[in-house]
This record gives C-alpha cells, sequence and structure tokens, in this order.
C-alpha cells in the first residue's frame, strides 16, 4: 500500500488477520505553503487528511460559523478531531458523484476548498463557472522514490503514489493494481497498468477490495 503502515493500521490489521503480509510505504512528502488571508465562506470542503492537518496548523480564524464537509470518512474524522462538527461525508468513491452530491447540498452557498498544489479539483469541476467557491493551496507534494518490495497486489491511494511508485519499481505483469479512486485509476491507465477501483475510501473498503481479489 502506498501509505505508511502506521496510516494504514486497520487495513493492516484486516489483512494480516488473513495472514496476508502488508508492506506499507509511501512515495511523497507534503510541505506546508503559508497562506494569510482568505475568504470568508459558508462551508469548507476538505478532500485529504493532509488538507486538515495543514490548514488548522495555519488558520487562526474563529470558525464557529462555517459548515465543514470532507471527501470521506477518513477526512471527516480529522476534522472532528479539530473540534469541529462535519456536515457532509462524501459517500462511495466517484469523486465526480460526491462532487454533485455537495453541490446539492450546499446550494448556491459559498465554499473554500483548501488544496493541494497542482490538485486535480474533482470536486470543484461540478461547481457552475460563475459559483463563489475559492481554491486555498495549503501544501505542495514532492515525490520521493524509496525502495520498495515485490508485492502481488499494490493499492495505490493517489495519483503522486503511482508516479512514486513506478520511479522506484518497475511493474510486473502478474502484480494486480488496485486504486483508491476514479482520480488514481486514471492515473494508472495512463501508465499502461489496468486497476480495480475500490468502493470507498475507508481503510476497510479497501481490505475488502484486497481480500475480493484474493477469494477469486
Amino acid at each position: 500500500m502506498t501509505r505508511q503502515k502506521e496510516e494504514a493500521d486497520l487495513f493492516s490489521r484486516t489483512l494480516n488477520s488473513r495472514n496476508i503480509t502488508v508492506f506499507g510505504v509511501s512515495y511523497i512528502e507534503t510541505t506546508p505553503v503559508y497562506f494569510d488571508a482568505f475568504p470568508s465562506t459558508d462551508w469548507i470542503f476538505f478532500s485529504s487528511k493532509r488538507g486538515v492537518k495543514h490548514f488548522f496548523e495555519q488558520c487562526k480564524v474563529d470558525l464557529k460559523t462555517v459548515k465543514f464537509a470532507a471527501l470521506s470518512t477518513a477526512t471527516a474524522s480529522a476534522i472532528e478531531a479539530q473540534g469541529h462538527e462535519v456536515s457532509f461525508v462524501g459517500s462511495g468513491a466517484d469523486t465526480k458523484a460526491i462532487g454533485e452530491q455537495f453541490v446539492h447540498t450546499v446550494g448556491d452557498k459559498s465554499v473554500l476548498f483548501p488544496i493541494a498544489k497542482d490538485a486535480v479539483r474533482s470536486v470543484q469541476k461540478a461547481f457552475a463557472i460563475d459559483s463563489p467557491i475559492y481554491d486555498l493551496v495549503v501544501y505542495s507534494t514532492e515525490i520521493r522514490p524509496r525502495k520498495t518490495p515485490y508485492a502481488d497486489v499494490v493499492v495505490f491511494t493517489s495519483p503522486s503514489n503511482v508516479k512514486g511508485y513506478l520511479s522506484a519499481r518497475k511493474w510486473q505483469e502478474d502484480q494486480k493494481a488496485i486504486a483508491i479512486g476514479k482520480t488514481t485509476q486514471q492515473a494508472l491507465t495512463q501508465q499502461g497498468i489496468q486497476a480495480s477501483i475500490s468502493w470507498g475510501y475507508s481503510e476497510l473498503a479497501l481490505a475488502d477490495t484486497v481480500l475480493n481479489y484474493f477469494h477469486h
């Protein structure tokens, strides 16, 4: 899995209990991007735990009146750990569909998107061009190739990790790829690798997808 093992404890324990060995290797490092002022909005939407971390480490504004939204349950948990209730959590692993669900939820309200530099912006694309939505870059991502063991199945958790893995190790024809969502699947397709998509973003969804592969 392209995530450090301590960041995927439930995933690892679930598979270990079925006698499947799990390697956790992340190929990206994040660096905060400094920001000062940002637009006051009705909603703030986070698409990753990293976005939550880097936003709240710098944010000095009272956000009591803001509603929070998360792409996944893991991201929602990170927001709640900052002391905020989450009013919208995406379901499934199709970011385009989640974007459409979110647009329906917020209507014409304003939304801030704390994002990574060079983010794909899948959710934002669901909004009309004149919608009051604002991007705020809060971190950048750098690829760090690392020593990588062979694995029968590789679970890719982001397009950046696809690049990182393939810069560290040649893909073998007998390997199986699982992608955390359509954006990551597309990154693999561009590299000539076919990948199944997990039915959700949670660690349990990813583990279940791996187990289904081994049981077939």
